[in-house]
């Protein structure tokens, strides 16, 4: 859903997503690229998790954004960064999980 808002938020929202990027070094010029990158991780990542196809490829897709969410928001307060590191290791743990009985991953590739 987060990759979804900020999506249809134009290419002014995928700009200023992108130019976050500024502060780990990333030179200006390719802010609404990576910003569309990221939206479309997001995306493409939640949606493979909920439904539970390529459950870890996507679970890499969540977990690139959320770990870029953490490192940027460290110098804040504890809330800022402790909910993306969370959900991080949260995506971390279906990596070697994997998707579970019931998800389109075990019923297509026994």
């Amino acid at each position: 859903y987060h990759g979804y808002l900020k999506y249809v938020s134009g290419e002014q929202g995928l700009y200023k997503v992108g130019a976050m990027l500024s502060a780990l070094g990333v030179s200006s010029g390719f802010e609404v690229i990576l910003g569309t990158i990221a939206s479309y991780a997001e995306m493409v990542g939640g949606i493979l998790l909920i439904i539970g196809l390529f459950t870890r490829i996507g679970t890499l897709l969540v977990v690139g954004t959320l770990a870029v969410a953490t490192i940027l928001n460290l110098n804040g307060n504890f809330f800022s960064w402790d909910y993306p590191s969370q959900m991080a290791f949260g995506a971390i743990m279906l990596f070697f999980a994997g998707a579970g009985r019931y998800s389109l991953d075990k019923a297509l590739f026994k």
